[in-house]
């Protein structure tokens, strides 16, 4: 069972619901007769979504979907599985192409002169390369989507 809370609405640690211009999304689902939450908030004062909920909101929607239960252990391999694939290709400087999410990749920035204004001193700052996401345009609009909650 996926439940949406009105836009506009995000349950503080009371458990109370107040308005905060925030999407806040309950997924709920029991399994083997234990309740399993899984919390997304979205918008102004978002919280930061933990591994754990990562896990919990993934046993849930493979028993909402599939009708089939789904251990825990089974979904942390399989979130270690993905972050390790992905670490392994940006690491290798290769794209990561997840549909519905966008593209990760490498950006390499070019070798820099700066100056630290405190001590007069010039640095020089050497070629690195940094991760990035290129988003996905269901992603774009879902962003989009929130801007427009928002601002309503």
């Amino acid at each position: 069972m996926v439940q949406l809370y009105s836009k506009n609405t995000r349950k503080n640690s009371t458990g109370s619901i107040y308005n905060n211009n925030t999407i806040y999304i309950m997924s709920q689902v029991i399994i083997d007769g234990q309740v399993l939450e899984a919390e997304v908030s979205y918008g102004e004062g978002a919280k930061v979504t933990t591994k754990n909920e990562l896990i919990r909101f993934i046993q849930a929607y493979v028993a909402d979907e599939l009708g089939t239960a789904i251990s825990q252990k089974t979904v942390t391999t399989m979130i270690d599985g993905l972050s390790s694939f992905v670490t392994s290709e940006i690491a290798n400087n290769r794209e990561v192409r997840l549909k519905g999410i966008g593209t990760l990749f490498t950006k390499q920035f070019k070798p820099t002169n700066k100056r630290d204004l405190r001590t007069g001193v010039n640095l020089s700052i050497p070629s690195r390369h940094k991760p990035r996401l290129r988003p996905s345009s269901e992603l774009k609009k879902a962003v989009a989507t929130l801007d427009s909650l928002v601002a309503a």
